[in-house]
């Protein structure tokens, strides 16, 4: 009970729950955060957990975004269990908002039930149709070693109510690695971690990537599903039409919309990359087979999926890639909902002078990813417009000093590596030193 109720009153959900929490820690590693209980509330879950049997889904990374209606979604059915449809799609990180790593020639067939052959660039596939898991300690003896259901990781996990939702997960383990790779050549990832930051105040999720691969002819990508066709400019046609097949954009904006829902999705890095745009009735179960994107020579994999009124069916989805393979890919995006019309709330890309973070003005806010092997001092680029600052991937409990043109402050990080500052009287161009 609240000071002031009588006894047997119910507290409101918003103060008896907190905003964001983490439900089975060092197992499942599902996060859900919500700005609100209302209808139209913004919420976001999270997941990056392990294998536990061959109803799972290989989502390590996978996020979700509602405000007011689903956004950002997860574009699996739940349709014949042996079909083509949820074997070569629907448990696949293609249909998920996570990431892909393209590797020409991959093979993926972890049971007589996958044929043909068909490679989606996405995690390894353990269990997809049939397991014995005896007991809670036969599944921990097989993470590292025997099945290798290791997957997401989740290293840090930070939340100040009415503040800010953070975390950091490592999804290396649920892609082929050069320790452990399915198919038994060498692994395709070197590294591969997602830090989600999200904004009450601001109302903004920023998603920032960091993805190191094996051999630089990989090529990384970032996907992001709904219902409805984003609307995206300049696109150029690659495979089918206009509404039914693949598009190419050099824009760095799209906006998604579910009946009176937006959001506006801001390709923030890479800076030389492209937007697809990949749907319609006979794409929205694209799959390239041969995981290899040069030539769009894929299938849609529509078979045995559940299209009925059950569902909300993910007709898009939108990949962000660079214009060329590269040994590391770093993404940012920030993702702006709104209700009625789109946000106006500004976002632009902080420059870094010495390249050893990637950062976003959002409103009147800045954020800063350090990176993860980075050390100061580091130079802003340009004076900040906003009026606090938070920054990332610190070491716990590590002093941050932030010099401008007539002062210097210091500031300590929290237990996860978070700190946080006014811009008030820090005038100029910052440095930052820790």
């Amino acid at each position: 009970p609240l000071p002031g109720m009588e006894d047997g009153d119910l507290a409101p959900l918003e103060y008896a729950l907190p905003q964001a929490d983490v439900f089975g820690r060092d197992a499942m590693n599902q996060v859900y955060i919500r700005a609100g209980w209302g209808a139209a509330d913004t919420m976001i879950t999270f997941r990056a957990g392990n294998v536990f049997t061959h109803h799972g889904h290989y989502d390590a990374g996978h996020f979700t975004l509602f405000h007011g209606a689903p956004l950002a979604v997860n574009s699996s059915t739940y349709g014949d269990f042996f079909g083509p449809n949820r074997l070569h799609y629907a448990i696949r990180t293609v249909a998920k908002n996570s990431l892909l790593v393209m590797r020409p020639g991959e093979r993926v067939r972890p049971t007589a039930h996958f044929v043909p052959n068909i490679a989606d660039g996405g995690q390894r596939i353990v269990l997809p149709t049939g397991g014995a898991i005896r007991d809670t300690e036969h599944w921990r003896r097989n993470l590292e070693s025997g099945l290798h259901l290791a997957g997401g990781e989740l290293l840090r996990v930070d939340h100040l109510a009415d503040s800010h939702a953070y975390l950091l997960a490592d999804l290396t383990a649920a892609y082929n690695t050069p320790a452990h790779d399915e198919g038994g050549i060498g692994g395709k990832v070197v590294s591969v971690q997602r830090e989600l930051f999200y904004l009450f105040e601001e109302d903004v999720l920023l998603v920032n990537d960091d993805v190191s691969v094996v051999d630089p002819r990989y090529l990384a990508k970032w996907l992001m599903h709904s219902i409805e066709r984003p609307q995206i400019d300049d696109l150029r046609l690659l495979r089918g039409e206009e509404n039914d097949g693949i598009l190419e954009t050099d824009a760095s904006l799209a906006v998604v919309r579910n009946g009176n829902s937006f959001v506006r999705v801001h390709r923030l890095e890479p800076v030389d990359g492209v937007m697809r745009l990949i749907g319609g009735p006979n794409h929205r179960y694209y799959v390239e087979y041969d995981g290899d994107d040069r030539a769009l020579d894929g299938v849609n994999v529509a078979p045995g999926a559940a299209e009925d009124a059950r569902f909300e069916i993910a007709d898009w989805r939108i990949e962000i890639q660079p214009r060329q393979p590269r040994g590391h890919t770093r993404f940012l995006v920030a993702l702006v909902p709104s209700l009625d019309r789109p946000s106006l709330t500004p976002v632009s890309p902080i420059a870094v002078a010495d390249d050893l973070a990637r950062g976003v003005e959002v409103g009147q806010t800045a954020v800063l990813f350090l990176e993860p092997t980075g050390t100061g001092p580091i130079s802003l680029a340009a004076p900040l417009q906003a009026d606090r600052l938070y920054v990332t991937g610190l070491e716990p409990f590590s002093p941050l000093q932030l010099t401008s043109d007539h002062a210097v402050r210091e500031i300590l990080a929290n237990g996860n590596g978070v700190a946080y500052s006014p811009l008030h009287g820090l005038t100029g161009r910052l440095e930052l030193a820790w």
